[in-house]
């Protein structure tokens, strides 16, 4: 999971702001399932010139609930069902 923190935080911090949150709330969850100092030394180790500045990063990230983070990826990335894979199938056989 803490290879996904820099990543997601170049992402978060380069795209237009409409644009930044799905990475913000992938940060969210990530910080609500690792403890609060190892996604600080995460982020640290990109911005080694300003320690605070991932202490308030994650302390921003923790202050989103993990709600608001997985109702947003269940909604989006929600189990393949059956009537799913069966209607996959048959638009593959109609090409």
């Amino acid at each position: 999971m803490l290879q996904a923190v820099l990543p997601q935080m170049q992402m978060l911090l380069q795209q237009p702001k409409h644009n930044c949150y799905e990475p913000l709330l992938a940060l969210v969850g990530i910080a609500h399932r690792i403890s609060r100092e190892a996604l600080v030394a995460a982020i640290a180790t990109a911005t080694p010139d300003d320690p605070g500045s991932a202490e308030r990063m994650v302390a921003a990230f923790l202050s989103h609930s993990t709600d608001e983070a997985e109702a947003y990826f269940k909604e989006m990335f929600r189990e393949t069902s059956p009537a799913d894979f069966a209607q996959s199938l048959a638009a593959l056989a109609s090409w």
